[in-house]
């Protein structure tokens, strides 16, 4: 975590910038943004998704580039947690957009309000607000309230916010949505896919590309109930996430192509073997359009190359998962200034190879997957590409996997090229009922021709490193926040603005006051929030709000009663064998009140002599 600003990285105006934290804090540098904490354990911040950030403010840049109307853009984080995200996005996005960051924890809320106002944003830019997620987005599905732009980075699935979040984006609106819960995802926890997404999910090679695609055909089905549908713009696999980027538009007649959309998966248990089963058949016939189940299956009850049954898994999105001209616009953004992203490189990267996947094939075979099928040492990755080409085939990579053919050959014709590179490179003899002696039994039923072409070549390959490698070791998700965050964070601020204050230039507490009167009043967008507070509002609330917990040398004693022992208050109670509470806010709840801590000699008319 970094704890000073990053000289690397693009910086805002000097005068918008404090010169260092206030005492008794210090910060966290990303982008223009900087915020404040006072232990790690406090505050949730994971470098990793500095990346996920800054593809996001890229996305929404192009999309308020290219948007037609002349409204302000109002954009809804609607799980905030420090802020970060959205006092990034009210600096480094331009000019015409209102942001609503919002959360549920009271903390969380007080700490977005906090590093807004030591990064000087304006509240008429950003509101805090807190509510649950949900409500705000239902509480604003109507055309006059719903928002240009949502938001949703979960700590986990995204799964529960889906609904809510499709009926609140305005017709073309776009819909950020990021999924950390891969591991369900990718198949590890089939049941839980299925609660969660509706779709099985499958532990194979092209898990992580399936569960994107489970991920938007999940988001799509949740439109679909509203007449509505999602155009995916760009899906990536990132680390150990997801992260979608769709426009959502409202269309009763698209809406009925859903299901068309969306296919199952039969996956072989032996071999490499998949194929798809669409859900539903559209026929068109000029301005007729009929739909009908569709027909199958299209996979036998035993695979035609090892003789294994198959597993079902999905539905799943079938449709493209990007849209190539937003994606070479993002690339121009990002080429063309590249100190205003800190990971621009990895972006480039990423999104080049997104770029070149082939849109209308789903999924793709693993070349190491295919070698140790069949126990073969895994032949260079552009003499089997050059061999699918060869036979007339298209092929690309995943930017999920460095080693993937994506490819419209048959498995019929995937399997010839490796029985082919297993006669010039013959493996030891297989186990009888092995897969790979069913495969390997049959003689292909053309000759490969391995030599290299340049058609065959990556795009890009040699001219740009596609596949990056992590920057720093342990390079995954965190852990939640553990300490306790809760008012004192406020008043530790407030104090620290204080003290700061009163040592510098009576111009600069001028100004400083009158910056924070000018906050006081200002209404969220919210229900729930009541308002933004200057610094001193903000020290008498959280003291206010802590006074409980305040009572100084009062000790909390843990009990399974929450009843108060009042002969604590008079030093005449054992308490390691006291069944009773002595947590001072038990005792408040009873309608006693003290701001010392209990001593022996205090005497107290009407305490009973024992615990009844």
């Amino acid at each position: 975590m970094s704890t000073t600003p990053n000289p690397d990285q693009p910086q805002p105006p000097v005068s918008d910038v404090p010169l260092a934290p206030p005492p008794g804090f210090t910060w966290v540098a990303e982008g223009a943004a900087r915020i404040l904490y006072r232990s790690q354990k406090e505050v949730f911040y994971n470098p990793v998704q500095e990346f996920n950030r800054d593809l996001s403010i890229a996305m929404i840049r192009d999309y308020m580039t290219h948007s037609t109307s002349r409204k302000p853009v109002r954009i809804l984080e609607a799980l905030s947690a420090t802020g970060l995200r959205s006092i990034r996005y009210a600096k480094e996005l331009p000019e015409g957009k209102t942001i609503l960051a919002n959360d549920i924890d009271q903390a969380a809320v007080e700490s977005i309000r906090m590093n807004s106002e030591f990064n000087k944003v304006s509240p008429d830019v950003l509101v805090p607000n807190q509510d649950d997620a949900s409500m705000v987005m239902y509480r604003n599905r109507t055309k006059e309230t719903m928002f240009d732009v949502v938001d949703l980075d979960p700590y986990g699935s995204p799964a529960t916010f889906l609904d809510s979040a499709v009926q609140s984006v305005a017709d073309g609106g776009l819909l950020c949505v990021t999924a950390t819960d891969m591991a369900v995802l990718c198949g590890s926890h089939p049941e839980v896919s299925y609660n969660k997404y509706n779709a099985i999910a499958l532990k194979e090679k092209y898990c992580h590309e399936m569960g994107v695609r489970i991920l938007l055909g999940n988001i799509d089905a949740h439109a679909a109930r509203y007449k509505r549908y999602i155009v995916p713009l760009l899906s990536l696999s990132i680390d150990f996430y997801a992260r979608v980027f769709v426009r959502v538009y409202t269309s009763p007649a698209e809406a009925k192509m859903s299901a068309s959309k969306v296919s199952l998966v039969y996956q072989c248990v032996g071999c490499d073997t998949h194929l798809l089963q669409p859900m539903l058949k559209v026929t068109v016939n000029g301005k007729s359009t009929k739909f009908a189940p569709a027909t199958g299956p299209t996979a036998p009850p035993h695979c035609p190359h090892c003789n294994k049954i198959f597993r079902i898994g999905g539905p799943l999105w079938s449709k493209p998962m990007h849209d190539r001209e937003v994606i070479g616009r993002i690339l121009d953004q990002v080429k063309a200034d590249p100190s205003r992203y800190n990971t621009s490189k990895r972006i480039t990267a990423m999104l080049s190879v997104a770029s070149n996947e082939l849109p209308d094939l789903p999924l793709f075979y693993s070349l190491p997957a295919l070698s140790n099928t069949l126990h073969l040492t895994t032949p260079p990755l552009l003499s089997v590409r050059s061999a699918i080409v060869a036979r007339g085939f298209r092929i690309s990579e995943s930017h999920t996997d460095s080693a993937a053919l994506k490819t419209d050959a048959p498995s019929s014709v995937i399997w010839d090229i490796m029985r082919g590179w297993a006669k010039l490179h013959p493996p030891k003899p297989p186990a009888p009922t092995s897969p790979a002696a069913a495969i390997l039994g049959t003689e292909p039923s053309f000759e490969a021709d391995f030599t290299p072409r340049k058609e065959a070549e990556p795009v890009g390959r040699g001219k740009m490193a596609r596949f990056l490698p992590n920057p720093t070791e342990n390079w995954g998700p965190q852990a939640r926040a553990t300490g306790k965050r809760s008012a004192d964070i406020a008043v530790a601020f407030a104090e620290a603005s204080s003290s700061s204050s009163s040592s510098s230039s009576s111009s600069s507490s001028s100004s400083s006051s009158s910056s924070s009167s000018s906050m006081e009043g200002v209404e969220s967008t919210g229900t729930s929030d009541p308002g933004i507070p200057s610094a001193a509002s903000l020290l008498m609330n959280a003291k206010l709000k802590s006074q409980a917990g305040q009572a100084k040398g009062a000790k909390k004693h843990r009990s399974k009663s929450s009843k108060p022992c009042k002969l604590f208050l008079i030093g005449d109670c054992a308490r390691e064998s006291c069944p009773y509470s002595h947590d001072p806010i038990h005792l408040q709840e009873a309608g006693i009140e003290f701001t010392t801590a209990p001593k022996p000699d205090v005497n107290i008319t009407g305490l009973p002599t024992d615990h009844t």
